[in-house]
């Protein structure tokens, strides 16, 4: 079943040169996806259709809803009904929500040589962008570091989200070592994937003050692959070597 087009074909006109031309040009598509939670209404996000029940788990993986697939009962999501609706029902029991995130634990260790392979893998994972010229793309690897789950969006926070999601909805989410984004990481980010247990954050926009100052509150690694490819360590030095 469909959720809806992540593309459409536009007609334009180009001005080049002092000339003016009609083309097709492809744009990304963009809706509103309504999730929610043990019947109440939870979330209204901005998203480009696709992998909606992902996107429904990050949202409330990343407030504190729940914390893994043993949480979450039921996903329902139907778009022959409603495209854009999601409703996520939890165990019965559970708290409203689990409490500010707490410092990750996880132990893991990046090798500093690996960054450049996992940017390329990251920027490799956009085959919408090819096309649009205008989504964003999230990355999550294993323990091995490979990369296990991608997602593209045209909202930054979409594709975190959903990148997140599908490790939950995958019972993968104890086996992730690190994320890759397109984003710059600002606090809320890093505060999304302390949630989820991810020990480093990997970006190639540098990130903010705030999240920085989250970041090691969190024992998380924030990583910048910047200019030239360096690979500057802004948090959790022990953790890239």
């Amino acid at each position: 079943m469909e959720s809806g087009p992540r593309s459409i074909a536009v007609l334009a006109t180009e001005h080049l040169a002092g000339t003016a031309q009609e083309k097709i040009i492809t744009l990304v598509a963009e809706g509103n996806l309504r999730v929610w939670v043990d019947g109440n209404p939870c979330f209204s996000a901005t998203r480009t259709p696709g992998a909606e029940k992902a996107h429904a788990l990050g949202l409330c993986l990343g407030a504190g809803l729940v914390r893994s697939l043993a949480d979450i009962r039921e996903v329902r999501y139907d778009p022959e009904i409603d495209r854009d609706r999601v409703d996520v029902f939890r165990q019965p029991g559970l708290a409203d929500d689990f409490g500010p995130p707490v410092p990750v634990s996880k132990d893991a260790t990046l090798a500093v040589s690996r960054v450049a392979d996992l940017i390329r893998a990251l920027f490799d994972s956009q085959t919408l962008r090819v096309v649009t010229r205008s989504t964003h793309a999230a990355i999550l690897c294993d323990l091995s570091f490979s990369p296990a789950f991608s997602a593209e969006d045209v909202s930054r926070q979409a594709a975190m989200d959903k990148v997140l999601g599908g490790a939950l909805l995958a019972g993968e989410l104890s086996r992730v070592s690190c994320a890759l984004l397109t984003c710059r990481i600002n606090q809320e980010a890093v505060r999304k994937f302390a949630r989820a247990s991810v020990p480093i954050l990997i970006s190639v926009s540098r990130p903010t003050a705030a999240a920085v100052e989250t970041a090691r509150d969190l024992n998380m690694a924030l990583v910048l692959f910047g200019d030239a490819g360096s690979v500057v360590v802004f948090s959790g030095d022990q953790r890239v070597k």
